[in-house]
């Protein structure tokens, strides 16, 4: 099913300039084929997300001997799961780190993502264990070590053509007829062959006998170069990269962990009730964070719309999805919703308009067992005033009033201690 890459090179631009060869193809397609693909024919990687490890970096060397502008086509829909090795490569990632005496390669593994609490997850809706988008950290990356690159992803036009994953190959492979060179080895291990043998195949046959051309797809890798896991992993220079990004966006051992440790006196003594019978706040970007679908979640009426979602609440009294005997809460710092981290402590706030607000004080609501203790301590109160300044300059002054609105109960000043 491969075409030689020298061939593939002349071959595209004769189909390409073949009218009645593309007619065929645009209406096999129901004349829906990307614009990305429409003004020159390209040298393409498909995967659910563009990262620069070296098969990426190899595909770019290889997109350049054939004369075509690389493109990388990606499947943020698609959906997450540790069965396959090249989703779970996109989320534990393997470093290349040299050669032992035998040549053998020297790698390890950093995880980036909760591998099983993404599990069947949409790609574009899996946050980092610090909390940044899982495509944004890939594309990110990608950029810093590759520099400018073209992607685009697919999941529009995969969505809106079929929902078979053989019916999904049939009309991604029928782009590589006249349109492009699909750059590929579908690996047919153990882990994929299953794959392979029931799509990948019988899509490349069906798309031959409806069109009267192969797909043209050409090897990025030798089968003996498969042999090698190096194929696979990612530069030393990316494992710099993961735990700088960790650092910045959890804040390390910055003001988050710092409210932590001055909490915990107080937590420890009544052993997280609040995270056992309370509700939580939560604003969409927050949700968005939460490396859990949202099936496993409890919603109480929403507090409305709000300037970027919804300010949602959600129930927790059946006791929190990441509340663990022993080891208590397991959510990533960097993830925690600011309802989570501040609790009881909240900012009292003078509004001048949506936009504008102010900081007058801040208070400790009484439903917390250590309200009073809290109130009196003034390392903590002073830590949680400094936090809620920074906080209060990146959230929308309507959105606070969503939160902590005049109407609501829950916030009448009997059930407050003000400072």
């Amino acid at each position: 099913m491969y075409t030689p890459l020298e061939k593939a090179k002349n071959e595209v631009w004769k189909r390409w300039n073949d009218a009645q060869l593309k007619r065929r193809v645009e209406e096999y397609l129901g004349c829906n084929v990307p614009e990305v693909l429409k003004n020159e024919p390209r040298a393409v990687l498909f995967r659910n997300i563009i990262s620069p490890n070296l098969e990426y970096l190899r595909f770019r060397e290889l997109a350049h001997e054939v004369g075509l502008r690389p493109l990388g086509l990606e499947y943020h829909e698609d959906r997450f799961c540790t069965r396959s090795v090249d989703k779970l490569g996109l989320a534990k990632l393997r470093i290349f780190q040299g050669r032992d005496k035998n040549g053998a390669a020297i790698t390890c593994c950093e995880k980036i993502i909760d591998i099983k609490a993404s599990d069947n997850r949409a790609f574009k809706h899996i946050q980092t264990l610090w909390g940044e988008n899982m495509v944004d950290f890939h594309r990110n990356l990608t950029v810093e070590h590759v520099g400018k690159h073209e992607v685009y992803d697919l999941s529009d036009w995969i969505q809106a053509q079929s929902i078979t994953a053989l019916e999904n190959y049939r009309r991604l492979l029928a782009l590589f007829t006249c349109f492009g060179v699909l750059l590929e080895n579908f690996v047919t291990n153990n882990a994929e062959s299953d794959f392979a043998a029931d799509v990948v195949y019988p899509a490349f046959a069906d798309v031959r006998n409806a069109l009267g051309v192969s797909p043209l797809v050409a090897k990025i890798y030798s089968e003996v170069e498969l042999e090698d896991i190096s194929c696979w992993c990612y530069p030393v220079s990316a494992l710099k990269t993961v735990r700088e990004r960790r650092t910045s966006i959890s804040g390390g051992g910055g003001a988050r962990r710092r409210l932590i440790k001055l909490f915990s006196k107080h937590c420890n003594s009544c052993k997280g009730v609040c995270c056992k019978e309370e509700e939580v706040t939560v604003f969409q970007s927050e949700l968005n964070k939460l490396p859990i679908t949202l099936e496993q979640l409890t919603f109480i009426k929403p507090c409305g719309k709000c300037k970027n979602g919804n300010v949602e609440r959600i129930s927790i009294a059946e006791s929190c999805p990441f509340l663990e005997d022993g080891k208590g809460c397991v959510l990533d710092i960097g993830v925690k919703p600011l309802d989570c981290l501040t609790y009881p402590i909240y900012p009292r706030v003078s509004y001048t308009n949506d936009e504008e607000k102010e900081l007058i004080g801040m208070m400790v609501h009484k439903s917390c067992f250590c309200a009073e203790n809290i109130s009196a301590d003034g390392d903590l109160l002073s830590a949680m005033r400094s936090f809620w300044e920074r906080e209060l300059k990146k959230i929308h002054g309507a959105d606070l009033r969503l939160w902590f609105g005049d109407s609501n109960e829950y916030w009448q000043e009997s059930k407050l201690i003000l400072s």
